[in-house]
């Protein structure tokens, strides 16, 4: 006595009459099939097959204009594929499916226009009108050195090039070589553009020479420089290769602050550097552009409960930055994949202790959050 409503084009009949233990036992076939890692503790390895399990959920088949199979941050809201959402994806499904994980970064790509333009928001048949940090060529290079292919390297080596071509030329409002994200005028969501949508970076700001963002671009110059020496271009390389230690120059030289010892923004239109504390600022360690001396401050602040060593690590904003810090979105709350960013540029420094702990207790949090909720938080 009851009536199922759905779609005629992809109406079974014969799915009514099915074995619902056979087909719950299919799709659970998957998920047994996984190879966990041995002794794991009994929350560890049930919350690991519940991420898993999510992960399994958020992969759609090719869809309009999006020929790959991609992913989703979530069925909903979000439920459209997002620029460096999918590479983060494509960064842990690496370890569970290779050919998996480069079909979410060339589902990406199958949406760039002629130009390079890669837009933030990827529907699968429009798009947004502004991009988002650019982290498509650390995510080829990740995954290519767990599941390598020569060939789809080749095929991705222009079209990541292009991409990176297009933020160079599109985002230097003043010509310094330093580049800023498009900041909007919603007060709720000033730049979703660097993915940190609501943060206190952009309250009042209109062009900021971005900490995150050229440390982002610096970090995709040297991974194409790599990818252009293993393809014998060598000319390719080296202009990538300059480009990457002129980044980091201008990142070391113009956005570290004395007063402060951290990695600030620098406010183009003010002529000032930003006084927002955030976590950004850690981020010139993932391209190397961070002196010795400059990384040191910054272990030290990871370390130091009234800057970001909280509770738990690393804040959006730092802890004594009571100006702008506050429990909402980027405006303080700590983000899974900026920890993990942190922590790939702590490894880069030869600090693997900081970096372990960091990783070790973004896992803890997570396995709590699971074990009190019974789901992932973003």
């Amino acid at each position: 006595n009851r009536t199922l409503i759905g779609a005629a084009a992809a109406y079974d009949p014969a799915k009514i009459d099915e074995d619902l233990d056979v087909a719950l036992w299919s799709r659970r076939r998957w998920l047994q099939a996984r190879a966990l890692p041995p002794g794991l503790p009994g929350a560890t390895r049930q919350t690991l097959l519940k991420m898993l399990s999510i992960m399994k959920t958020q992969v759609y088949s090719p869809a309009g204009r999006t020929r790959h199979r991609w992913t989703t941050p979530d069925r909903w809201p979000h439920r459209n594929m997002w620029l460096w959402d999918s590479v983060f994806h494509a960064i842990g499904w690496r370890h569970v499916d290779g050919a998996l994980a480069r079909s979410m970064l060339s589902a990406v790509v199958d949406r760039q226009r002629e130009d390079g333009f890669i837009a933030h928001t990827l529907p699968p048949y429009s798009t947004s009108q502004i991009t988002q940090p650019p982290v498509l060529a650390l995510g080829a290079r990740l995954v290519d050195d767990v599941a390598p292919d020569p060939a789809w390297i080749a095929g991705l080596y222009p079209k990541l090039c292009a991409y990176v071509e297009w933020d160079l030329a599109h985002r230097d409002s003043d010509g310094n070589g330093l580049v800023e994200w498009e900041i909007e005028g919603d007060p709720n969501c000033r730049s979703g553009e660097s993915g940190m949508d609501n943060s206190p970076r952009f309250d009042t700001a209109t062009q900021l020479d971005a900490v995150d963002f050229n440390a982002f671009l610096a970090l995709e110059c040297e991974v194409l420089a790599g990818f252009a020496a293993s393809l014998g271009l060598a000319q390719d390389a080296d202009k990538w290769s300059r480009r990457h230690q002129a980044l980091c120059g201008l990142i070391r030289g113009r956005l570290w602050s004395d007063a402060h010892g951290f990695f600030v923004d620098y406010d183009v239109d003010r002529g000032v550097q930003s006084p927002v504390l955030a976590n950004a600022g850690f981020l010139p360690l993932i391209c190397g552009a961070a002196s010795p001396e400059q990384a040191a401050h910054l272990a030290a602040h990871l370390r130091d409960p009234g800057m970001f060593g909280t509770a738990f690590p690393v804040p959006t904003v730092a802890a004594r930055d009571t100006a702008h810090y506050a429990k909402d979105m980027w405006r303080g709350p700590t983000w899974v994949n900026l920890n993990w960013l942190i922590a790939y540029g702590l490894d880069r420094y030869g600090m693997g202790d900081l970096a372990t702990g960091l990783r070790q207790q973004t896992m803890d949090e997570i396995e709590r959050g699971y074990q009190a909720y019974g789901v992932a938080f973003e």
